[in-house]
């Protein structure tokens, strides 16, 4: 599996190919502002789960399409401050935010 920085590393080699950037070179401050923005954007459009093993008191929102883990699977759910549940079933692990794509 390929790590967030090969990946990044990856990238600026590919961007460096594009024929605007022929002969040009790239300061070393370029290439680290490259890769230190395409890590940013890489974290802040992963989506994030919530593991209730490790902090059960970090519940969603109410009234919010969620996605869970129950079992191995992922469903589909919401979350009930009223009831204190989710309501796919019993042994939610983790949850996160649906992502949107735009």
């Amino acid at each position: 599996m390929t790590t967030d920085e090969e990946m990044a590393e990856e990238s600026l080699i590919s961007y460096r190919k594009e024929p605007k950037w022929a002969g040009k070179m790239f300061m070393q401050d370029e290439n680290t502002c490259y890769k230190d923005g395409f890590l940013a954007g890489l974290k802040a459009g992963r989506p994030q789960w919530h593991d209730l093993r490790k902090d059960p008191d970090d519940l969603p929102r109410q009234g919010v399409e969620l996605l869970v883990s129950v079992d191995g699977y992922t469903r589909t759910a919401m979350y009930s401050k009223e009831t204190n549940s989710f309501t796919c079933q019993e042994g939610v692990i983790a949850w996160m935010y649906e992502p949107e794509f735009i």
